[in-house]
C-alpha cells in the first residue's frame, strides 16, 4: 500500500546478502515473482538467476513492467485449435459436450 491508500502489486526489496534492490510483482494467477534475469540459470541446479538492481526505483520500475506483462499474458485470445465445450443436461445429468 502507497501512503494514499492505493494497492500496489509490485515493490521493491533490499537484497540481504548483496548491495542492490529486488524486484517483485504480484499478478493474478502467478502469485508473488521476482523479476529474473531472461535465459540464466545457476550452475548448481539449474534455477533462474534474480535480477539485481543499483537502485530502488529503478526496482519498482523494472517489477511494474513485468506485472504488465504477466497480467497481458492472460489476456490473449484463445487459438482456433482451442477445444471448445458447451454444457447439457440438467441436474445430476449435467456434461460436458465438445462443441
Amino acid at each position: 500500500m502507497t501512503s494514499n491508500g492505493i494497492p500496489r502489486d509490485f515493490w521493491a526489496e533490499q537484497h540481504p546478502n548483496r548491495t542492490g534492490w529486488l524486484a517483485r510483482y504480484q499478478a493474478p494467477g502467478v502469485g508473488v515473482r521476482t523479476v529474473k534475469v531472461p535465459d540464466a540459470v545457476t550452475r548448481e541446479n539449474g534455477k533462474p538467476v534474480a535480477e539485481i538492481f543499483p537502485t530502488k526505483v529503478a526496482a519498482e520500475i523494472a517489477a511494474a513492467r513485468a506485472k504488465d506483462e504477466a497480467e497481458d499474458r492472460g489476456r490473449q485470445p484463445l487459438p482456433r485449435s482451442a477445444k471448445m465445450f458447451r454444457s447439457t443436461g440438467s441436474g445430476r445429468n449435467r456434461r460436458a459436450v465438445s462443441a
